[in-house]
C-alpha cells in the first residue's frame, strides 16, 4: 500500500472537491493551453516565412505591365495549391 501511494501522483490522492485540487488542476490546463498555443504560434510563423520566401521580391511596376494577366493569375493558383 505504501509503494502505491508513492506512485501515485500527489494531486490524485487529494479530495477532488478541496480548493487547492481544482486550482491545481486548473493550473495545468493553463499551462497545455499556453504550451499549444506556443506550438501553433511557431508553426503559423514557419508557414507565413515559407510564404513569404515563395512569393520574394515584388516586381516593379513596369515589369507587372509587361506580364500577361492570364499568366499572374495561374502563377496565384499554382502558390495556393502548393501551400
Amino acid at each position: 500500500m505504501a509503494l502505491k501511494d508513492k506512485l501515485t501522483p500527489f494531486h490524485e490522492r487529494l479530495d477532488p472537491e478541496s480548493t487547492f485540487y481544482k486550482h491545481y488542476m486548473q493550473k495545468q490546463d493553463v499551462e497545455k493551453l499556453i504550451e499549444i498555443v506556443k506550438d501553433k504560434a511557431a508553426e503559423d510563423s514557419q508557414v507565413l516565412s515559407n510564404v513569404a520566401l515563395r512569393l520574394g521580391p515584388k516586381p516593379k511596376e513596369e515589369e507587372m505591365e509587361e506580364q500577361d494577366p492570364t499568366n499572374q493569375m495561374q502563377c496565384g493558383l499554382d502558390l495556393i495549391n502548393n501551400i
